[in-house]
């Protein structure tokens, strides 16, 4: 009798390894894809509120000697700031200042950018104002132009089963756009 009770229980375990090995992996992909999914998100938010952060910097004057919307710099250095986890570099950034019109094919309605190196914007030389029919350039942005930022990241998997399937990591794209009022300091 005693010998059979043994050779029960000793199956029995072995069951329970067999059942732990087969759900084991499944239960770690599962708290690797929360964990993950979790990362993206703050990522996410993170670049979502630094891209706000950024639009409302660049959208005013300021008080210092040359416009806040004309400090490309100070605009991506708010951006990445607010999003240094993600790993955003500045040539991952694009600042165009446009006069509000529908995006078009030609682009006409684009008045400034600012260049990945540069430090204030640069003027495109083929503006076309509302009603006109030929290029005029501008030197200045004007009240009710407006400040569009474009952001382009790929963020990392923190966990390796997701960064070995994604090695480049998760393509984020976020683009935001204000209107630009010089006139002070309208937060």
């Amino acid at each position: 009798m005693k010998l059979k009770r043994t050779a029960s229980k000793r199956v029995t375990r072995g069951q329970g390894l067999v059942e732990f090995a087969l759900v084991m992996p499944i239960f770690f992909m599962l708290v690797a894809g929360i964990i993950d999914l979790g990362w993206m998100v703050y990522n996410y938010s993170q670049l979502y509120n630094g891209l706000r952060e950024a639009l409302r910097y660049g959208s005013v004057s300021g008080y210092s000697a040359i416009p806040q919307y004309q400090q490309c710099d100070g605009i991506r250095t708010k951006l990445m700031t607010m999003a240094i986890h993600s790993g955003i570099r500045a040539d991952q950034i694009t600042i165009v200042y446009d006069d509000g019109r529908p995006v078009d094919e030609s682009e006409t309605h684009k008045i400034a950018f600012c260049a990945t190196n540069a430090t204030n914007i640069t003027f495109y030389n083929n503006y076309i104002p509302i009603g006109a029919v030929s290029a005029q350039p501008r030197t200045q942005i004007f009240t009710g132009d407006r400040i569009v930022i474009y952001a382009n990241v790929n963020i990392r998997f923190l966990t390796p089963v997701f960064g070995a399937l994604f090695p480049n990591g998760l393509p984020i794209q976020i683009d935001a756009s204000r209107t630009i009022y010089p006139g002070g300091l309208g937060l």
